[in-house]
Formats: C-alpha cells, structure tokens, sequence
C-alpha cells in the first residue's frame, strides 16, 4: 500500500513552503496561528500541528487546563464535569464512574443550560 500524498510544495530559499488554501481550510489556519513542525513517530517524514491556544468549546484563552488532551476552560470544564453521569455508589466512599470518550455537544460561545447546539464538538 503506497502512502498518502498530499499536494507538492517547492521550498524557498527561506526554508517557507506555503500551506495550500484548502488544507488551511480544512484545519481551521489562519495567518498568526502558531504550527508545531516536527519529524513524525517513525523518524521517515514531517509532522505540521496547528497548536491549539484556546479552549476547545468556547475558544476562551483564559483558565485553560488540560481535559483528556484537550485545552478547556475552566468554565467549560465545570459544565463538563456537571453533566457526567452520577453512579449509584457500590459501597461506601464510592465515587462516580469517569466517563471516557464522551461526545458533548455544545458549539463554541454557548453555555451549559442555553440553546440547543448546531453542531458538536468531540472531547477526548
């Protein structure tokens, strides 16, 4: 199986290659965003990230903490935490089941309690 080839770039005498318009598109890059360019896990290529500054579901800047690899304020992450889903405890001092791979829709700029989303984000 051959690999995946994207669109060829020639490089300038810079270093700069141009990203094209449409895989800008696709991954939301805009001019002033920073990238992450490093050599891929197997050593054989490069890797180009956008790095995310802001919070996935809002897109604040403030209060950003960690939430399963993803930037999350920490007012979106109070109203994720509050819709986890509450166990019966099996016993004393139990504690409610951590939730994995939950999908929350809530489109950026909405809160907790508002108007029903548009469109969802996928967290974790």
């Amino acid at each position: 199986m051959s690999p995946v080839r994207g669109v060829v770039r020639k490089i300038d005498h810079l270093g700069r290659i141009v990203i094209p318009v449409e895989i800008r598109r696709v991954f939301g890059i805009v001019p002033g965003d920073d990238l992450d360019i490093a050599l891929s896990a197997d050593g054989a290529g490069i890797t180009v990230t956008k790095v995310e500054n802001n919070c996935v579901i809002c897109a604040s800047s403030e209060g950003l903490v960690d939430f399963k690899g993803r930037l999350v304020c920490f007012t979106c992450r109070r109203g994720l935490v509050s819709t986890l889903p509450v166990t019966s405890g099996q016993g004393p001092g139990s504690q409610p089941a951590p939730a994995h791979n939950q999908t929350v829709g809530m489109p950026a700029g909405a809160s907790a309690g508002g108007p029903p989303p548009s469109s969802s984000q996928n967290i974790g």
